[in-house]
């Protein structure tokens, strides 16, 4: 029926999605393996990323109520227990190493970055099978590489977006920042938008707003996408509208290449997990912590570290404790990050 006129018209979704279902269903039976996070990372790079990238090809065929129903439940079935073991696997070998070491430089995407001509484009919230689609899209401007990277711990936006900038030597964290925004570390000024322009400015780099394209002799910084706010917004209407936000970052690419940038190097934060039916609830006393998210809290320092606690990449005072598996301190979460897993830890750079 995927070859009939009428798949084609898109009046087939559920034979459509039934297709990803059994790709799911397939590349679900194996998770990936290793005993060390660098393990299983290389394990995720190969194969793991099909299961997240099937599971979004499934939600996004349908969107009917009754269809979005019967694709959830089905999915659930097979994508959680995947999701739970993987997420186990690569908590027992972060506290196994104090954390996720660095992986090996030709994995990181070098030091491009600092060289006259590289304009770095942030998109918040770009996930690593994401990012194998927009590889794809991207071959029509030019060759394009793809590698990756861990991004920082706790995998949120104020604290990875700095992690993953041209000015991160230039960044510090302090005990008292216990919303994961580090600080411009000559002053100990928050890392606000305004500081964080600032900063770029003060280290020769130019911070490009919408459609602007700058002098591409230079470098410059500039951010195109709204994932992350998207999935917050509308849970698991991301995945039926993640063309349109993939087509706003080869828009913006374009529009840079057209400008005379020799190189284009694509970053972002963190990545996410994205469940039919939310992620189960984990419970961790509110009078523990100082803050809380959904995958992750800062604890305060008359609190017990639970088996999975952690020290911030910014500043090893603040003690983060971490959801387990891919469970979530808030119920009835479809859309969440700031956990420790492949999917959220995990993160892309794309070089053209």
């Amino acid at each position: 029926r995927r070859a009939w006129l009428w798949a084609r018209m898109g009046r087939s979704p559920l034979a459509v999605a039934l297709g990803h279902l059994a790709l799911v269903a397939e590349r679900s039976a194996s998770v990936p393996m290793g005993q060390t996070p660098t393990e299983l990372a290389a394990g995720y790079q190969q194969t793991g990323w099909q299961v997240d990238q099937a599971a979004l090809h499934a939600l996004g065929c349908v969107q009917a109520k009754a269809d979005l129903d019967a694709v959830n439940g089905a999915l659930r079935a097979m994508y959680l227990p995947w999701m739970e073991e993987a997420a186990r696997r690569l908590q027992a070998a972060a506290k196994a190493t104090g954390g996720l070491p660095p992986l090996p430089p030709e994995s990181s995407g070098g030091n491009v970055v600092k060289q006259a001509g590289t304009c770095t484009v942030f998109v918040d919230g770009l996930r690593y099978d994401v990012a194998v689609e927009l590889q794809q899209r991207l071959l029509s401007l030019g060759n394009t590489s793809l590698s990756a990277r861990w991004t920082s711990l706790p995998s949120v936006t104020a604290s990875g977006k700095a992690w993953c900038s041209p000015v991160a030597a230039h960044i510090a964290g302090a005990a008292e920042d216990t919303e994961f925004e580090p600080r411009v570390a000559a002053e100990g000024k928050p890392l606000s938008g305004h500081n964080f322009r600032k900063l770029l400015i003060e280290h020769g780099v130019q911070p490009l707003d919408k459609h602007e394209t700058g002098d591409p002799q230079g470098q410059a910084w500039t951010e195109a996408g709204d994932l992350d706010h998207y999935g917050h917004e509308h849970g698991v209407r991301l995945a039926r509208d993640l063309d349109m936000q993939l087509n706003q970052v080869v828009e913006r690419v374009g529009e840079l290449c057209d400008a005379g940038w020799r190189r284009v190097r694509i970053v972002t934060d963190h990545g996410w997990l994205l469940m039919p039916g939310g992620l189960p609830k984990s419970e961790l006393a509110k009078h523990q912590t100082e803050t809380r998210w959904g995958r992750c809290a800062v604890l305060k320092d008359s609190a017990h570290g639970t088996p999975l606690t952690f020290g911030w990449d910014w500043c090893n005072a603040v003690q983060v404790a971490y959801a387990p598996g891919v469970s979530s301190f808030i119920a009835g979460t479809e859309y969440a990050h700031g956990g420790i897993r492949l999917q959220e830890c995990l993160v892309p750079v794309l070089q053209m």
